[in-house]
């Protein structure tokens, strides 16, 4: 198989698996928009991948394809194997690297499929020269599995752009926006009804990112509006219409919502965590998981607060991609 068109001599990215929702594609949103900003870093970086599954025919490919390019960059948990040039990864995916602890303590089995992947991605970390996570705790996750990696990661928050509106105050100080995708091992319908149960007789509105039939103990709900899932640009009006988001899953390798709520100035209710205080910085309205009592207490806070200050510097999206491939 010959190389990709024009590959040979640039820095490699290999974004496959990135789907329309969730954090990969809100990452590639915003890797989108560094070469919109200044097109000429297309000459230098070259991506791949764009719309493919992440597959082991295509880890067969991108390896014969990429021969000859300097250094070769997988945003998709899956490093580069091959000998040539510098290999590096960034490792977002918290499942790959969880403990049966942290397993037991969200009651998730993996399925097959997952259980398949793992000692894939592990067996190519240790191919890397560099290993890249968005926060401390996917550090220590990665870590724990391998010691000597340990000197081959680097911590850096995600990328988040920051919106024009960010300044502004909130529209509606009564909503909560709950800007997250449905899944298995997110208990989401649980922590919604945890959410209004806290928020009894405060008037509030809970907005949600998914259908009515995906949380069947708040269908009826006079309380949440379903919306359904959106994409990372159709979430933004509501962003700025609510007062605080709420993001109550325990097992994630950064979380999105949070950075962009320090980003956005937004209040973010979320557990009382080391990562979540990390990420979130002091856009973190905390509260302790199984405490109805702390839960009410962040819900009053935020309502009794003015907005947080917008801090977007932590999560540049300029400074960290210019960091990440070492192109400016």
């Amino acid at each position: 198989m010959r190389a990709l068109n024009g590959s040979e001599g640039r820095v490699i990215l290999d974004v496959a698996g990135a789907s329309t929702g969730g954090g990969a594609a809100r990452f590639l949103r915003e890797l989108d928009a560094w070469f919109e900003r200044d097109p000429s870093r297309g000459d230098l970086v070259h991506v791949v991948g764009r719309g493919q599954r992440l597959t082991p025919g295509w880890l067969v490919r991108r390896e014969l394809a990429t021969r000859g390019a300097p250094r070769r960059f997988a945003l998709n948990n899956a490093s580069f194997c091959t000998p040539g040039g510098e290999r590096v990864v960034l490792l977002r995916n918290a499942l790959h690297f969880a403990s049966q602890a942290e397993l037991d303590a969200i009651g998730f089995v993996p399925s097959f499929a997952l259980r398949a992947q793992i000692p894939v991605i592990r067996a190519l970390a240790h191919r890397a020269d560099r290993i890249v996570v968005p926060c401390t705790a996917m550090a220590e996750r990665v870590a724990a599995h391998a010691p000597l990696l340990r000197r081959r990661i680097v911590v850096r928050g995600h990328p988040v752009s920051t919106p024009g509106w960010s300044e502004k105050p909130t529209e509606n100080r009564k909503t909560i926006l709950v800007p997250i995708n449905p899944g298995p091992y997110k208990n989401l319908d649980q922590h919604v009804a945890a959410l209004l149960e806290a928020g009894r007789g405060l008037d509030l509105r809970v907005v949600v990112t998914a259908n009515p039939e995906q949380l069947p103990l708040v269908t009826e709900h006079e309380r949440v509006d379903f919306v359904g899932p959106l994409t990372a640009g159709q979430l933004q009006p509501y962003w700025e219409r609510a007062l605080a988001i709420y993001f109550p899953p325990g097992l994630e390798s950064f979380g999105y919502p949070l950075a962009e709520a320090r980003v956005n100035g937004r209040w973010v209710i979320a557990r009382n965590t080391e990562q979540n205080r990390e990420v979130a910085g002091r856009a973190l309205a905390p509260y302790s998981v199984g405490d109805v009592a702390s839960l009410c207490e962040a819900i009053r806070s935020v309502l009794a607060s003015d907005d947080p200050m917008p801090d977007p510097a932590p999560n540049d999206p300029d400074s960290y991609f210019e960091w990440l491939v070492g192109v400016r």
